[in-house]
């Protein structure tokens, strides 16, 4: 039987890091204390992925006769 889309993510992240996210012993699923980290870690994490993405976007989409802004201005 194939495991949900979602599970499947989840397996490949946890394989992607080295480490389980969430302890599936005795029946109930919790969060080890890896899966606490990234739970605190992962809002600024996508944040400031948002972030970067934007400012690529903007400079790929930059007139290029404008010259480039210092990086201290950007971020």
């Amino acid at each position: 039987m194939e495991q949900p889309p979602l599970s499947q993510r989840i397996r490949r992240l946890e394989k992607e890091l080295e480490a389980d996210l969430f302890d599936r012993s005795g029946g109930r699923v919790r969060l080890t204390p890896a899966g606490h980290v990234l739970m605190r870690e992962a809002p600024d994490l996508l944040k400031r992925h948002r972030r970067m993405r934007e400012l690529v976007r903007r400079a790929a989409e930059a007139d290029p006769a404008d010259p480039p802004r210092p990086w201290t201005e950007i971020y």
